[in-house]
């Protein structure tokens, strides 16, 4: 077959293959925005991406998806026209569209990350920033568009490394993160580091003054809560409705205590304590819905909460709280505050919450809390690795029959390939 004619098939399957990505992930995109995605498809460049990750070109995240698996596609075209010019390569529709797609769905947990240190980078150096301050709008202007310029870079070196994956016919792509997403978070941490330290010598409020702020509420603040919520939990899932209707009803019960944190008229956090019925002879509080402001994520003020407020109740009450299924959550509920995961609760569409209780009497009995755990046979430990979903039916059904055993899920331990939750019964 002559080079034309492997380039005129070639040209078929991808159509083909990017009319797929349309009608498998384009569902309910609308003309226009299809039209504002080939755009952007064409016109693809690191200073694009950049006002992508800033939010300066807005897109919803179904339009994202496909605008990566184009983005991938177009690589993996270039990779296989120089292969089918060889002749070393066979061509096969449902493998492209196949391979395409996965990659497209992990270049989206990419983007989701880029976008999520970018934002945490900028609420590092934006909040709390006193009057007179010598760091300048323009100086911040300056930093954000670094950020943008990298994130973007990152995820064209993510593209290029697969294209020289598909080139050299190797096996297995590039898992992420991929070396230049981790050298991007690197930067990030370092540029953040470096921000909080000059603005702490140029009169930003730093988040350790956060400690000294009042906690208070009065019916005033509902409006602005519940905005608040609205924005960390968007979406109409059942766990998403189930945490707006629990804040709604505790908002609402005069019983209720409503810690929020302030800074002036804007909510920075919040949560809800409501006594409970208890079948033992210790008082219990059931404690909801701690929510940070997405504005001022990653600076601490959940663990400020966690530290003024939950241990602090947790001196004088058996603390009973539900957690949705989170690698962060875990890593931070199970180790630093001292919950355990007693039981798990089943929504109607199929997602679940664990159910975690911090009761420190009884923690004092738990050895794996207190002790070297490396060599226990005692305790019984659930594994993941990084592809294996917390909520996947697998592993949900390994927990549940762990915790009818009667065993507690008390800790969070990385590993080499993931993660592990370890399990000890409770006597």
């Amino acid at each position: 077959m002559s080079e034309e004619l492997h380039a005129h098939r070639l040209g078929e399957i991808f159509r083909d293959a990017r009319q797929g990505v349309l009608d498998s992930q384009g569902d309910g995109l609308r003309a226009e925005d299809e039209r504002q995605v080939f755009q952007l498809w064409r016109d693809r460049s690191d200073e694009n991406w950049g006002k992508i990750l800033s939010g300066e070109i807005p897109l919803e995240e179904n339009s994202i998806r496909v605008l990566l698996s184009l983005l991938i596609e177009d690589v993996m075209e270039e990779a296989f026209s120089r292969l089918v010019r060889s002749g070393k390569e066979k061509l096969d529709l449902e493998s492209v569209k196949r391979v395409a797609q996965e990659k497209a769905e992990e270049t989206l947990q990419l983007y989701r990350d880029l976008v999520r240190h970018s934002k945490e980078v900028e609420a590092g150096m934006l909040p709390f920033l006193k009057e007179g301050a010598s760091v300048t709008d323009l100086e911040k202007e300056k930093i954000t568009q670094s950020l943008q310029r990298r994130a973007g870079k990152a995820i064209f070196a993510y593209a290029q490394e697969v294209r020289n994956m598909v080139e050299t016919q190797a096996e297995n792509f590039p898992a992420l993160p991929s070396e230049a997403f981790g050298q991007l978070h690197e930067d990030l941490e370092m540029l953040r580091a470096i921000i909080e330290a000059m603005y702490k010598q140029t009169g930003r409020l730093d988040i350790e003054s956060l400690r000294g702020l009042d906690f208070g509420y009065d019916a005033r603040d509902k409006q602005s809560v519940l905005e608040v919520a609205k924005e960390n939990y968007p979406g109409n899932s059942e766990v998403e409705k189930q945490v707006r209707e629990n804040l709604q009803a505790a908002l609402e019960n005069p019983d209720a205590e409503v810690p929020v944190l302030k800074k002036g008229n804007e909510i920075l956090a919040y949560m809800y304590f409501l006594k409970k019925e208890s079948l033992d002879e210790k008082e219990h509080i059931y404690a909801g819905g701690l929510n940070v402001n997405p504005k001022f994520h990653g600076l601490g003020i959940g663990d400020i909460f966690i530290e003024r407020m939950v241990i602090e109740k947790a001196q004088n009450f058996v603390v009973d709280a539900v957690m949705v299924p989170s690698v962060e959550l875990l890593e931070r509920h199970l180790e630093k505050t001292g919950f355990v995961i007693t039981g798990m609760k089943k929504n109607d569409d199929g997602s679940f919450f664990y159910i975690v209780e911090l009761d420190q009497e009884k923690n004092k009995a738990l050895s794996s809390k207190h002790e070297d755990i490396q060599n226990r046979d005692a305790y019984k430990k659930i594994e993941f690795n990084e592809r294996t979903e917390l909520t996947s039916s697998e592993k949900e059904e390994e927990v549940q029959k762990l915790l009818d055993d009667g065993f507690v899920g008390t800790r969070y331990l990385r590993s080499e390939t993931g993660f592990i939750l370890l399990f000890e019964k409770r006597t």
